[in-house]
């Protein structure tokens, strides 16, 4: 704490709060009753699951299997795919419960194929290109939301979401230069 009262750098302040709120919410998650029986074990098992030690709670290891099931059609048509949805069609098809895949990645890999999926995330790409362009803190801002939503495909789907590409726009119409923040007062 003390390189944070004596520093005179924002980055290594900003560096160390920011560290410290993360290691006070996983605290709470790990400690409050309410918030570990929502939250915390959900956390634990998925660390455990990444680092090889396997897990019990049943969704990761579904999740895990929608993900392989997907990885074996993606092989069997890489380019394009076997069209948009019928990722449902094949898993409803090979185990008899018709659902999307739970994972943006895999859902367009299986649906539009290796083409589809490098088109649809090249507009992220693009979006992030001139993010990094930019110093202004609204990017800064930006490129937060873009590296959340790419995170967040990993557990849904979002090609198809109307808030998500509403977020794409607006970053990229930010990041453009045609979104400002100006700052309001009171009338009076």
């Amino acid at each position: 704490m003390c390189i944070w009262f004596y520093s005179e750098n924002k980055r290594i302040q900003n560096a160390v709060l920011a560290v410290c709120a993360v290691v006070f919410l996983v605290f709470l998650i790990l400690k409050v009753p309410y918030l570990y029986k929502t939250v915390g074990y959900r956390i634990e098992s998925m660390f455990g699951f990444l680092l090889g030690a396997g897990t019990e709670e049943g969704s990761i290891n579904l999740r895990n299997t929608m993900i392989e099931y997907g990885i074996e059609w993606f092989k069997s048509k890489p380019i394009l795919g076997y069209g948009m949805d019928n990722y449902r069609v094949l898993y409803g098809a090979s185990t008899g419960w018709t659902t999307y895949s739970h994972n943006n990645y895999i859902e367009l890999l299986v649906g539009m194929g290796l083409i589809g999926t490098v088109i649809y995330y090249s507009f992220y790409f693009v979006c992030i290109r001139y993010g990094l362009r930019q110093k202004s803190l609204l990017s800064k801002y930006f490129l937060g939301i873009l590296l959340i939503l790419l995170i967040s495909d990993y557990a849904t789907i979002s090609y198809d979401n109307f808030t998500t590409q509403l977020l794409l726009c607006l970053c990229y119409e930010g990041f453009k230069g045609k979104v400002h923040c100006y700052r309001t007062y009171g009338r009076g």
